[in-house]
């Protein structure tokens, strides 16, 4: 207990702190800890403290996991009233002897979780009926950083509704993934966070620097573009915009991405970027609208 009290302490925030009150402080200390790698070795006991505080959004996550399922176990056995104790005890004598016991706690901790996810998924519902229909959904997902200090998106929303007035909401995501050079707690933790993100998130578009284009176009996420390459688009590329990768399932090279890099309208974005390589999710929900933005953007390319 002492040791979450002084993580709280470290973090210099209370006790009933929210979940995305913490998310908030882990992208900031992304932002931070990517303007301190730049101050060479001045930089490094500053480091350190970064990854101090990471590991003590890390110390306080885990805890309440496992106070809600330590809370969840005496609600259930609430029921059985004066016995409750006699059953508590019979369960840790097999949870010691029993694989299937173990099992049975995994379980109770998905639906656990999964009756949450169900309660957001209904709160989520509500709020974006209220919105207008979502026009397209973009993860920026590589060396990027939002200009906006507060982490919000909505700048970048604006700029890409002011390329498409005829559109009326989208949908941005940015997600920092390290270029797999350093290695160390930090990067890993990125890394970690941006393969959760992606198991969770099937945006229309992703927009990706050279080094996560070459990592994620050997999945199975994007869709082909040769078709439209030799299309209605083949008037618009200019040597070397199509990018071209082979994947796990398939070993000849195909197009994958567009480099948008050098359009004007890229140059209008709120994003400390590098390379914007485009690619359209294979199962994209939108996949008319995601062609028109890589065209779009292609029709403004220097």
């Amino acid at each position: 207990m002492d040791e979450l009290k002084a993580a709280y302490q470290r973090l210099g925030v209370s006790e009933d702190v929210t979940k995305e009150e913490l998310d908030k402080q882990f992208d900031l200390l992304i932002r931070k800890s990517r303007s301190n790698a730049k101050a060479g070795d001045a930089g490094k006991q500053q480091e350190s403290e970064y990854e101090e505080d990471f590991k003590a959004i890390r110390y306080i996550l885990n805890a309440r996991r496992e106070q809600e399922i330590e809370e969840a176990t005496q609600k259930r056995l609430a029921k059985w009233g004066k016995l409750g104790g006699t059953v508590e005890k019979t369960e840790r004598f097999f949870r010691l002897y029993k694989v299937h016991v173990l099992l049975s706690l995994i379980a109770l901790a998905i639906v656990i979780g999964g009756a949450a996810l169900f309660t957001n998924h209904r709160t989520e519902q509500k709020r974006l009926a209220s919105l207008p229909p979502l026009d397209l959904s973009i993860m920026f997902l590589g060396n990027y950083q939002l200009q906006d200090e507060s982490g919000s998106a909505e700048a970048l929303n604006k700029a890409i509704l002011a390329a498409f007035p005829e559109w009326k909401r989208v949908e941005t995501k940015v997600t920092y993934l390290p270029s797999g050079e350093g290695g160390g707690m930090m990067d890993s933790a990125y890394l970690q966070k941006a393969v959760a993100e992606l198991s969770m998130e099937k945006p229309d578009i992703y927009v990706l620097d050279d080094w996560s284009f070459e990592w994620l176009g050997k999945q199975t996420v994007l869709g082909k573009l040769d078709e439209q390459a030799a299309g209605k688009w083949k008037d618009l590329i200019k040597e070397g915009l199509a990018k071209q990768q082979q994947t796990e399932e398939d070993t000849a090279p195909h197009i994958y991405g567009m480099d948008l890099t050098t359009s004007a309208l890229s140059a209008d974005l709120p994003l400390n970027h590098g390379e914007l390589i485009a690619g359209v999710r294979y199962d994209a929900a939108r996949m008319e609208k995601a062609e028109q933005f890589i065209e779009r953007f292609l029709s403004e390319v220097k």
